[in-house]
């Protein structure tokens, strides 16, 4: 498939639509003077240039969005090795919570990453959280602090001497204190008057509680802790505290309900930018770690799991005219933002300008065209007018690891009514993996006080191999926002959303260059590759065909992206077909984590087909039954909504590079396809 050739021989399947979801900050582009700044030089950084202070976020909200993405880049990328010792993951994540930098441990001012929290909450949801409530949590935080640096060095010491039975009663009664500070963090920070500015802190703190759990739930009895008491820590609906199954529930619940009141909120207040600039730093923040959690339970993932994030965030909603008629919010959300949809890949864009009256060049027509994973086909979406002038093309290719990792914008404008005018536009500069830059020009030439802003997401951690127990004291992450560093990039351009502008009189041309861009986290892998060694998750959206009847459903932000809905009907109206990459050399169990609202167990098939693309062969079929996990409204589901069924025939080995999983089955929502290695 090349896409370089002539413009109009694209092997087309149809008129697609892709994903939905939030935005991202512009900046001024950040110099090689940023890298390596403490805490305290980053709090105090602030933006320079004229075009990149229309897209700056502040202080407080760039922190947190640097601090969320960081834990869960760690999260995802760390995947719970299976001869991690206690605190392992914790201890990587304790330099972003609690920075060496920001002040000596215990105290107010080593607590700048949970304050820096609480305030982007404040302005993202516009209500300030009174100030004895802030107080009474970050002063939890900072007991909380002490407690996990107890429960650290306790570990620490017993690993000197695995069978010191005085370091093991050191163990539980360290993590007993962390344990019960760490709860109530999460009951400081779950302060209802305040949910929605308190819920970036009420996540981490429930995610830290987790992890806790997580701990004694695996090393528990090696640490002397009874079986009875290990299994009440993992599950317990009795007189005690409840156990792990049950807070996995009420954690994501509280954060998907609140994430929700705030995104109402924001909608309310019929500024798109308001309503985006909140979903997509809450989904940053809390909604991508709240998605992990699930795999934090080592009784169903017990080994290390390749998990992948598939929800799109979105810029800042850019007009490129002043009108004292704005665009109503619903009206830029349709536009720019795309529905539920199978997950693509951003493979071309060629842009079309044509002259306004005022003799300026203006976007009237837009071509883009995707693939599905593994881009076995193209699907293109059309916008404006394409017979203007013919002024360039983005060529993108997936399938060689070449992705937009960040857009430079040139061109001059200010701020109207809240939301970035270009008053001249002079081009777009793709900033390509493996590849040069690639560039749009819009007015060629010179702009007048022209400048440039670098359009793009913060940069992912630097690996962090440190022990334990020799922590590494040093920031593990690049405090660039957007990225500078093509090595540490975190997310991908995937979708370029534009606004058509009617006319402003009969003789100008309709401008579509009122847009916003769409960014993908990069754990979503474009092969559908399985791990030999780890747990995959496929999630079910990175199929790239599927029946009549069967439907996306929009995520309410605890799956990491969008649902499947199977269908009713006859098998090839209902089923469900996830093309696959890379040769499976060994066995997998099939596992679904799937929703079903139903009186009645459902029917699921599934089926393999390898060889050439058009000459393909079964290999293996396999059944199992879906019980059901919930009753009531099909599409209202809350964590326990969700259960497993597994496969019991063994997926077995295959020597073709290329090959497909065919599921059908009736009405069930499908989250994600599981990939469970088979020892020996």
């Amino acid at each position: 498939m090349n896409i370089n050739d002539n413009k109009d021989e694209f092997e087309i399947l149809g008129n697609g639509s892709m994903v939905y979801q939030p935005r991202y900050p512009l900046a001024q582009a950040p110099g090689s003077e940023f890298q390596g700044m403490n805490y305290k030089d980053w709090m105090n950084r602030c933006a320079n240039g004229e075009l990149g202070e229309l897209f700056v976020d502040s202080d407080a909200v760039r922190n947190g969005i640097v601090a969320g993405l960081g834990v869960t880049s760690f999260v995802l990328s760390i995947g719970f090795p299976v001869a991690a010792a206690a605190v392992g993951i914790i201890s990587v994540l304790l330099p972003l919570l609690w920075p060496d930098q920001a002040g000596p441990p215990g105290t107010t001012e080593a607590q700048f990453t949970w304050d820096q929290w609480i305030t982007a909450g404040e302005e993202l949801a516009a209500q300030t959280v009174a100030t004895s409530v802030k107080d009474r949590a970050i002063d939890t935080t900072r007991i909380l602090q002490s407690r996990m640096r107890d429960y650290q060095q306790a570990i620490c010491n017993l690993q000197t001497d695995p069978d010191n039975e005085e370091y093991k009663a050191d163990v539980r009664r360290e993590f007993n204190d962390a344990e019960d500070q760490a709860k109530d963090a999460v009951i400081q920070f779950g302060n209802l008057n305040y949910a929605i500015p308190l819920l970036a802190d009420y996540a981490e703190a429930a995610n830290l509680h987790l992890l806790l759990l997580r701990d004694v739930i695996k090393f528990g009895e090696s640490w002397g802790f009874s079986a009875l008491q290990v299994q009440q820590y993992y599950s317990n609906t009795g007189v005690g505290n409840p156990g792990m199954k049950q807070l996995l529930a009420t954690y994501t619940d509280h954060c998907v309900r609140y994430y929700k009141e705030g995104l109402e909120k924001r909608y309310a207040t019929g500024n798109w930018n308001a309503f985006n600039d909140y979903r997509r730093n809450m989904t940053i923040m809390v909604m991508d770690i709240v998605s992990l959690w699930p795999t934090y339970d080592s009784r169903v993932y017990t080994l290390p799991t390749k998990s992948q994030l598939t929800r799109t965030v979105y810029t800042p909603f850019v007009l490129s005219y002043p009108t004292p008629n704005l665009p109503l919010i619903s009206e830029i959300e349709s536009q720019v933002v795309v529905p539920p949809s199978l997950f693509s890949w951003l493979f071309l864009i060629e842009s079309y300008t044509e002259k306004t009256a005022q003799d300026k060049e203006c976007l009237t027509g837009q071509r883009q065209a995707f693939a599905y994973t593994t881009g076995r086909d193209l699907f293109q979406e059309f916008k404006g007018n394409l017979n203007g002038t013919y002024r360039g093309q983005l060529v993108a290719e997936p399938g060689l690891g070449q992705y937009v990792w960040a857009i430079e914008l040139y061109g001059s404008g200010y701020l109207w009514d809240g939301y970035p005018y270009l008053q001249n536009l002079g081009f777009f500069n793709f900033k390509l993996t493996n590849s040069e830059d690639q560039k749009i020009h819009v007015s060629p030439g010179d702009i007048v006080d022209g400048t440039t802003a670098i359009l793009g997401l913060p940069c992912k951690p630097n690996n962090n191999d440190c022990d334990p127990c020799n922590p590494c004291n040093t920031l593990p992450i690049n405090l660039s926002n957007p990225c500078n560093d093509i090595s540490l990039y975190s997310h991908r351009f995937s979708y370029l959303g534009t606004y058509p502008a009617p006319p402003v009189n009969n003789w100008s041309p309709t401008n579509i260059g009122n847009f916003s861009f769409g960014w993908t986290h990069i754990s979503a892998d474009y092969e559908n590759q399985i791990n030999a060694e780890k747990i995959t998750q496929i999630p079910a959206v990175k199929a790239d065909g599927m029946g009549s009847t069967v439907k996306i459903i929009k995520g309410d932000g605890s799956t990491g992206g969008d649902l499947v809905q199977l269908g009713q009907g006859p098998p090839h109206a209902t089923f469900l077909k996830i093309p696959m990459g890379g040769i499976a050399q060994k066995g997998y169990q099939l596992r679904i984590r799937y929703a079903l609202s139903a009186r009645e167990d459902r029917q699921l098939v599934v089926e393999r087909l390898v060889g050439n693309r058009d000459d393909m062969v079964r290999d293996y079929y396999a059944s199992t039954w879906m019980t059901p996990t919930y009753s009531g409204d099909p599409l209202q589901v809350n964590y326990d909504s969700f259960g497993y069924a597994t496969f019991e025939s063994l997926l077995p080995p295959t020597p073709y590079s290329n090959w497909e999983l065919i599921f059908a089955g009736h009405t069930a929502l499908i989250d994600k396809i599981e990939f469970i290695p088979i020892e020996g």
